[in-house]
């Protein structure tokens, strides 16, 4: 069965719509990110201005080494260039 043009341009915006919405909520997750990566930065630069040993020995160290999520490995090489991973 042949589909309508209106049929294929209502199937277009869908998938349209669908990739609007990922790459909002990627964006939403990569400014996230790159805020409590600020406030990480601004915590260890107020601390070590103020100069003390206890900050230095007080060292704490978060490390995720889990892989790619599936679903994200799946994404289009264009999205993996445009948001660097």
């Amino acid at each position: 069965m042949h589909r309508t043009a209106a049929s294929q341009h209502d199937a277009a915006q869908d998938q349209n719509d669908v990739n609007h919405a990922l790459v909002s909520d990627l964006v939403s997750l990569i400014e996230d990110v790159q805020n409590s990566l600020r406030l990480i930065e601004q915590t260890i630069a107020r601390e070590t201005s103020l100069g003390s040993a206890k900050s230095s020995t007080d060292v704490i160290v978060l490390d995720d080494v889990s892989p790619i999520p599936r679903s994200l490995a799946a994404l289009p090489v264009s999205v993996h260039r445009l948001f660097g991973f």
